[in-house]
């Protein structure tokens, strides 16, 4: 399973709280993300493109995407230099969020690494960007992500 289908499979799972949820009806063709991300540190990976061809930038609540150029209400735009500043070192890009002040970045080798907004701390996560989807945010991990309570919530709806 890949990120793409782990999200697809929350966003059809019943007893999920979908309300803070926005989910653009459409991605970005590959060739209009190449020619967007030329100012980012290095070319998205192929993994991150996967979710932006496929939404544009997901707000899942527990984790917002960010998407290129997007207007879309509780999706940061990926390409803003302000989203940008928070990738901690050349070669990061940061391609997320969440509520709690924490901003995600990917690695030039494809890791995942969390970088706290409110300091300097940067901490490793997942091996690559499925691997943090599948089973850090929406697995069996997930609640080292988030809380007891949010891996139950996703146990209860057959995700984990």
């Amino acid at each position: 399973m890949n990120a793409v289908e782990i999200i697809e499979k929350v966003l059809a799972a019943d007893g999920l709280k979908k309300t803070m949820f926005t989910v653009p009806e459409a991605g970005v063709s590959r060739e209009v993300l190449a020619q967007l991300s030329s100012p980012l540190a290095r070319p998205l990976s192929e993994q991150h493109m996967r979710i932006l061809e496929r939404w544009n930038g997901i707000n899942l609540d527990v984790i917002r995407v960010g998407g290129v150029n997007s207007s879309d209400r509780g999706i940061g735009d990926l390409m803003s230099e302000g989203f940008q500043s928070f990738a901690p070192a050349p070669g990061f890009v940061a391609f997320g969020s969440n509520f709690v002040g924490f901003v995600f970045v990917e690695a030039e080798d494809g890791s995942i690494w969390s970088a706290d907004t409110d300091g300097d701390a940067l901490t490793y996560l997942a091996d690559d960007m499925d691997d943090f989807f599948v089973r850090l945010v929406f697995g069996k991990d997930a609640a080292e992500f988030m809380t007891e309570d949010w891996l139950a919530d996703l146990q209860a709806a057959g995700i984990v």
